[in-house]
């Protein structure tokens, strides 16, 4: 694979557009341009194929990959994926769009542009994890309770509720404003 020095390359900023900031960090990337009906991006080591398939449904071409040192690829990724230096609604949308088409987010700058309005199923999705994380508190407080504490603190007691007290409303008030209140 060849070498880049990314001190002297510059990314394109409509590439960059593109991909999120998450897909950047997890896999160590730094997108760069697209030169010859491929898109080139410099990594560390050899991408998965996870990651080209990504790459071949954003842009509809073929990646390619090219070897940078890590530390230049987290400095790259601190100066072009910034908090606020990158549009990512519509790397957001490309993502999560089944038509393909992409929209543009009309509010940019304003704190809203940094979340995106959700779909229905989004939200309904997104409110039965909500529900699952609340119910799961339940049972696994009611695990705990009957299983660790009751056993081996406190067996003489034909019914011990304790953790089931504590746990579930502690998880209601960090689950609810952000997964089941509607907005």
């Amino acid at each position: 694979r060849p070498f880049i020095d990314l001190e002297t390359t510059y990314p394109d900023d409509r590439v960059l557009d593109q991909v999120p900031r998450k897909l950047v960090k997890r896999h160590g990337i730094l997108p760069l341009f697209i030169d010859d009906d491929v898109v080139l991006i410099a990594a560390t080591d050899e991408p998965d194929h996870e990651l080209e398939d990504e790459f071949r449904l954003r842009f509809g071409k073929p990646m390619r990959a090219v070897i940078a040192t890590p530390l230049q690829i987290n400095q790259g990724i601190a100066k072009y994926y910034a908090p606020g230096a990158r549009d990512e609604a519509a790397a957001v949308e490309v993502s999560s769009s089944s038509g393909g088409k992409k929209k543009k987010n009309s509010n940019t700058g304003s704190a809203s542009a940094n979340a995106p309005e959700l779909t229905e199923k989004q939200k309904q999705e997104k409110k039965m994890v909500g529900l699952i994380i609340l119910l799961w508190s339940f049972i696994g407080s009611a695990l705990i309770d009957q299983f660790v504490i009751k056993p081996y603190l406190f067996p003489r007691w034909s019914f011990f509720v304790g953790v089931i007290f504590i746990i579930p409303p502690i998880v209601f008030s960090m689950v609810y404003p952000k997964y089941l209140k509607d907005k």
